[in-house]
This record gives C-alpha cells, structure tokens and sequence, in this order.
C-alpha cells in the first residue's frame, strides 16, 4: 500500500489512517507540557524521542531554540514531514539506542496506537543512532520510546554527564529491554538525579544541582 493511502487530515494534521488512540491522546499531552516544561529554566535546546507526527516538535519549536528529534516509523515520518515546517526543528528518520545500526519499527502492545510503535534491532533497515554522537548540550532529553529507554539513555550517557539536562521519560510498564520503570528510575538517580514529578505517564528527573 502507497503512503498516501495510509495517512489523510485530521483537523488540519497530517495523521496515520488506522491509528485510533494516540489521536484521543493528543489534547491530553498537550494540556501537560506546561508541567512538563516548568522544570527546565533554560531553553536553548531539546532532544525529543519520538517525534511521532510532530505535535510536540511544533510546539517545542516555540518554546526551545532548537528541537531535535527522531522517528523511525515510516507513516508517522510522512506525517511528520508534513506537519512541521518550523526552521529550528532538525528530524532524523532513526531510532535511539545504545549503539549505531539498524532497526525496525514494529506493532506496540497496543493496537492501533501510532503512538505506542516499538522498535527492535535488524540486520539492515532503519538507521540507530546514540544521542553521544550528535555532540550537543540539551537543556531537555525527553524519550518516549516504547520500552527502548535503558538503550536510549545508555547511547546518551556522555551527554547526560556533560550537559546535565533535565531528563524526562515515558514510563508504562513495557521493560522490552530487560529493565523495568522502577530500575530505569534508579539508573537515572545513579547518575546524580533526583525525580521531581510524575505528569500523566512521564516521569520528570532533574539534576541534583538543580536542587
């Protein structure tokens, strides 16, 4: 099936045909980035995994000089290409992990939620990449990855110890790497965090010299 027959307009959105609930979640999240957003004071530069269609990236393109992001899925990328314009938005079609090399998207534990898409390694396909190799300094790391969150933060531990960002995570219990919430959470700790709060399924980890 063509691209363009598994996405059409939604309310002025580019969006996934055959998704159903992240759609519905969309005004949830939205109404949550303020509580999300207040504990990062200094906005230069997020990194925001994944980018799904591009709802957050738009709206993190007013709040932060600069947003970069990253989406393997090949339906949300479309869309995300689509709905996102802004300048300052740098998107890589990719998934995050503790290493260089390729993935696959794959149904989630949840069926038709565009939002709830995993990724497993592959032989060849998607690229992977580490946060550690794009150099930066984020004031943010935001992942919502589906279960990838130990490889993703493993990729970002550099970073992580250099920038001292605020990090904040999607925890729901999917532990696909061997980890579950509760170690992720003392994984971050061990790296001189403390958690700050919990909105909605994201927890929201700050660095302690920020206490």
């Amino acid at each position: 099936m063509s691209i363009e027959n598994q996405i059409e307009q939604r309310d002025g959105w580019w969006w996934p045909k055959d998704d159903v609930q992240a759609w519905e979640w969309i005004p949830k999240e939205i109404a949550a980035i303020p509580d999300l957003v207040k504990w990062v004071p200094k906005r230069d530069l997020v990194i925001h995994a994944g980018g799904n269609c591009g709802v957050w990236s738009n709206i993190y393109a007013e709040l932060f000089g600069k947003v970069v992001t990253f989406e393997p899925n090949e339906v949300n990328w479309e869309c995300f290409k689509r709905n996102v314009t802004h300048p300052n938005v740098e998107a890589h079609r990719a998934g995050l992990s503790n290493k260089e090399g390729f993935c696959r998207s794959v149904e989630g534990d949840e069926g038709q939620n565009y939002g709830a898409l995993q990724i497993e390694e592959a032989d060849e396909g998607i690229p992977m990449m580490t946060i550690d190799s794009l150099n930066l300094n984020p004031d943010l790391i935001q992942l919502d990855v589906e279960g990838f969150e130990e490889n993703a933060l493993k990729g970002a531990f550099d970073t992580i110890m250099r920038a001292r960002p605020v990090i904040i995570i999607e925890q729901k219990r999917l532990a696909k790497n061997g980890m579950d919430d509760a170690e992720i959470a003392i994984m971050i700790q061990k790296l001189g965090y403390f958690f700050a709060e919990r909105v909605w399924s994201d927890n929201v980890f700050i660095p302690a010299e920020m206490v």
